[in-house]
């Protein structure tokens, strides 16, 4: 049999190989050759199935085969800001902790059952978890900055009978599990998608050797708003900050055609209010979002407020300059696979 013609042989050479894969974790748990280790997606064996899931999830691939317009939602967002009235979430959070607030409420009210966030990591890269109560919810709050194939652990929660689940991910993320919905991968499941703004993230291991060269060992992170220019880095006792110029060797390398910053095919997507401490962006997509959102707002979990313009218009700028350099990124490699 010629191997070429294998799905697992057009992911490699087309996503995996070229260090296109941007390790969402959608492919790991369906398929038996591919597994998730320190922020990368290893290849175990040979498969020969001629079409499998992993081609059909992968929205790298999707980008690569169907273009950028594939990308495409069509929605009636609405923009706003907010925080959580919670003290005990307020904290253990990064900023307004409406995730956690969120997703608390999901599970507190049985509208989910379990949730898959993605943990701190520890000895090795973080990684998806299933979570079942507020105190599981805080053990994961903050941001990561590194890849973390969350949705592996989505897949393993559906293997074990999993019905009702919030999931919270990056666009990519986001992404995969609309083509999972595409594709029937979700086995009768409802799934609530809560995105997270993301311009980029990290390789892992080459962000391992980083922190090895100035000798530190992180807790946290954070990027202050413009013109800052700066990662954050918080230890136990120690703050460091890291020039973006210095950090951009260890972004991963798939993050560059990626066309979306906010999340598009979530329910609702959250970020930082840019300038506004405490607070984060929120963006509601679909009416299964508005009707979360309205529920927290109607019980007092969130305080919710419009939007600043300047706000939104910084937040659509960012977003389109992304897509526009994922369609040249795109196009330059659309010309050199065809030269």
């Amino acid at each position: 049999m010629d191997t070429k013609e294998s799905s697992q042989s057009e992911l490699i050479g087309k996503v995996i190989r070229p260090g296109l894969c941007v390790a969402c974790g959608a492919c790991v748990g369906y398929c038996p050759y591919l597994e998730y280790k320190d922020g990368r997606i290893v290849v175990l064996d040979q498969c020969q199935v001629q079409k499998g899931t992993c081609n059909l999830i992968c929205p790298q691939l999707n980008l690569l085969n169907l273009g950028i317009e594939e990308a495409e939602a069509d929605t009636n967002e609405r923009y706003l800001m907010a925080r959580s009235t919670d003290q005990e979430i307020l904290a253990c959070v990064q900023y307004g902790g409406v995730v956690s607030s969120i997703v608390s409420h999901l599970l507190e009210a049985g509208v989910i059952d379990s949730a898959i966030l993605t943990n701190r990591g520890g000895e090795g890269s973080s990684r998806g978890t299933l979570v079942r109560s507020k105190k599981e919810v805080l053990s994961c709050a903050g941001s990561r900055y590194t890849a973390s194939g969350t949705l592996s652990a989505l897949n393993l929660a559906l293997k074990n009978g999993e019905k009702k689940i919030g999931i919270v991910g990056v666009p990519c993320q986001m992404k995969a599990v609309s083509l999972m919905e595409t594709h029937g991968r979700l086995e009768g499941a409802t799934v609530l998608k809560i995105g997270l703004f993301c311009t980029w993230a990290l390789d892992y291991r080459a962000f391992e050797v980083l922190m090895a060269e100035v000798s530190f060992k992180p807790h946290k992170f954070d990027i202050p708003p413009p013109p800052a220019n700066v990662f954050v880095v918080q230890g136990n006792e120690e703050r460091l900050q890291i020039p973006l110029e210095r950090l951009r060797p260890a972004i991963q390398k798939g993050c560059s055609i990626c066309p979306d910053m906010t999340s598009r095919y979530a329910d609702i997507s959250v970020g930082a209010a840019e300038g506004i401490e405490g607070y984060n962006t929120v963006i509601v997509w679909t009416d299964k979002g508005k009707e979360i959102l309205d529920e927290c707002g109607k019980k007092g979990l969130l305080e919710l407020r419009p939007l600043p313009q300047e706000n939104l218009s910084h937040l659509m700028e960012a977003s389109h300059n992304k897509k526009k350099r994922a369609i040249v990124r795109l196009k330059e490699r659309a010309t050199h696979e065809g030269a």
